[in-house]
């Protein structure tokens, strides 16, 4: 009786597994074939990267510190940003998932230097 419970246990994604790069660029991916119009996507990943990039923009616009500036970029925008950072930085993708992201952020919308 243990043996198939151990065994469905192991099948399960670890939490860190949920928490990586790649993970992050697959929900992403599935948001982008969306957004250009497939039929058949994963909506569960959808949610994913919609409510994971959402929240990190969102919380980064609370921070006193500004670490990227997106102004008024959107959802779609934002994410093929990160979808093309990925592709040309595929060691990013084993890192936890916040690092590609505040990095291809970074990259895109720098804030604008004060007294400039």
């Amino acid at each position: 009786m243990l043996a198939p419970l151990l065994a469905l246990a192991l099948m399960q994604p670890t939490p860190e597994d949920l928490t990586t790069g790649t993970r992050l660029y697959h929900s992403c991916q599935e948001a982008k074939r969306m957004g250009d119009g497939a039929n058949t996507v994963k909506n569960d990943r959808i949610a994913e990267c919609l409510a994971y990039i959402g929240g990190y923009v969102d919380g980064s616009n609370l921070s006193e510190v500004k670490l990227f500036c997106v102004g008024n970029a959107s959802m779609g925008t934002t994410i093929a940003v990160y979808l093309a950072f990925m592709d040309r930085n595929p060691k990013f993708l084993d890192n936890n998932r916040a690092t590609g992201l505040l990095l291809a952020l970074a990259e895109t919308y720098p804030c604008p230097v004060k007294g400039k």
